[in-house]
């Protein structure tokens, strides 16, 4: 039983680790295939740098009216990306590794 909980902590430890040493990955991209019109492709480009733009901000300085705005945003983001033939939205490692982390605790 001991050695149980020595692994799951030693786990834990481990990926909060490297969840940390991962910062260059936790950018969120907009990938555009082959098969993408033009018009979408433009348009992803644009939501692309729209989402730059908000991974930018500083979010310990935004009241919470601001940072609802922000997520209800990048929520009309994520439904415009889905409804595009040809181009879809990429997580970096470090927000998969975020996720994984989070179903593995709860």
């Amino acid at each position: 039983m001991r050695a149980k909980i020595f692994l799951v902590a030693l786990m834990s430890m481990l990926s909060v680790a490297t969840a940390k040493a991962n910062t260059s990955d936790k950018k969120t991209k907009i990938v555009i295939t082959d098969h993408a019109s033009k018009e979408d492709a433009a348009r992803a480009t644009q939501l692309q740098k729209q989402i730059d733009s908000i991974e930018a901000l500083d979010f310990n300085s935004l009241t919470r009216a601001e940072k609802l705005q922000v997520k209800s945003e990048l929520d009309n983001i994520k439904k415009e990306v889905k409804q595009m033939e040809g181009v879809y939205i990429y997580l970096g490692g470090g927000v998969l590794l975020i996720i994984l982390i989070l179903i593995l605790l709860l």
